[in-house]
């Protein structure tokens, strides 16, 4: 998955997961949909360890210095989506 795309995916995540909070009353239904979201970004979660499993693997064999650059800076953009997805989950 292109990082990009991770990215907006965490965005629109985050996204709804303001627009549950203020939705209302019906208790049910949001707790339903806070559950989905939660599935949602574990599981983009996953797909970024496993990304950036893949990247430290390419790094670790890679001779050449800029695309070793290049795959830091990838793990890089990965880990700090992480973060942020720590952030959201501690607050």
């Amino acid at each position: 998955m292109h990082m990009g795309g991770v990215t907006q995916l965490f965005e629109a995540l985050i996204t709804r997961l303001k627009s549950v909070l203020f939705a209302g009353d019906n208790e049910k239904l949001l707790e339903k949909q806070m559950d989905e979201l939660e599935m949602r970004m574990d599981s983009a979660e996953r797909i970024l360890l496993k990304e950036r499993d893949n990247l430290l693997k390419e790094f670790n064999k890679e001779s050449d210095p800029i695309r070793r650059r290049r795959l830091m800076l990838g793990i890089t953009e990965i880990e700090t989506i992480l973060k942020k997805r720590q952030m959201l989950g501690d607050s």
